[in-house]
């Protein structure tokens, strides 16, 4: 049976989900960012998942969510959310990456839907993550928002120029060459595909001579969801870049 359990870093709650144990165990890890409105257990059945293929995965409980409060408004708390966890990756790292179980030279991160966005920019300043995996979520910010016209009131005044200056797309060199893999639902009416096909592009051309270091997998009829096809391919990816068998 795999582990699963409560830790906290700099007051920070997460889950920790590590496969069965034996004294001497370090396993290839994730760090896992979940969604606007989801929580930490609504993605403990994928964290397990994870764990059967050998995969220690850890999910930081978001801001607004869970014990830290409720989600309340998207478009007011959306980019506080997504900055705040930014902000809070460094230190969530840096407490991973001093733990005997995990193989620091095999990390992956993880994000779905809102997640995607915070782990596509955690992937351009924390070089020691092997590989991004963006489940729904965008890598390019101000396409993203342009089409979803998320913003309003004090939101845009107070994040507009974050949004500008961080945006992942802008950072694909920093990227490089690490792997980078996009799933997403065709039929995405929350966070439509396109501003991931916009990334996917410009990525492609840098990333021209390993061009099997980045790839866009859309997924027909399928809208906002994770996928069981999406989480095959999050596994043989993970197999693929992070496993400490690879």
């Amino acid at each position: 049976m795999d582990s699963v359990k409560k830790v906290e870093f700099e007051g920070i709650p997460c889950v920790k989900v590590t496969p069965q144990i034996n004294n001497n165990s370090i396993f290839p890890t994730v760090l896992l960012y979940y969604g606007w409105s989801s929580s930490i257990q609504e993605n403990i059945f994928f964290a397990h998942v994870l764990s059967k293929f050998g995969y220690q995965v850890y999910i930081p409980e978001l801001p607004f969510h869970g014990e830290r409060g409720k989600p309340g408004s998207e478009e007011v708390g959306k980019w506080e959310a997504i900055y705040t966890s930014i902000q809070e990756s460094r230190h969530i790292v840096d407490h991973i990456k001093k733990i005997p179980s995990v193989d620091t030279d095999n990390l992956g991160l993880i994000g779905i839907s809102m997640g995607g966005y915070i782990s596509s920019h955690i992937f351009v300043h924390e070089k020691s993550f092997r590989t991004l995996i963006n489940i729904n979520g965008s890598s390019a910010w101000q396409k993203s928002e342009r089409i979803a016209n998320l913003f309003s009131g004090n939101t845009k005044d107070k994040y507009e120029t974050f949004i500008k200056e961080s945006d992942p797309i802008n950072f694909i060199k920093d990227m490089y060459p690490r792997s980078i893999l996009l799933l997403h639902g065709k039929e995405d009416k929350v966070v439509p595909v396109y501003s991931q096909r916009a990334f996917y592009q410009k990525a492609s051309e840098y990333y021209a001579d390993k061009n099997n270091k980045v790839e866009l997998k859309e997924f027909p009829k399928l809208n906002h969801a994770l996928s069981l096809g999406m989480m095959e391919e999050v596994i043989e990816w993970l197999n693929l870049n992070v496993s400490s068998e690879k």
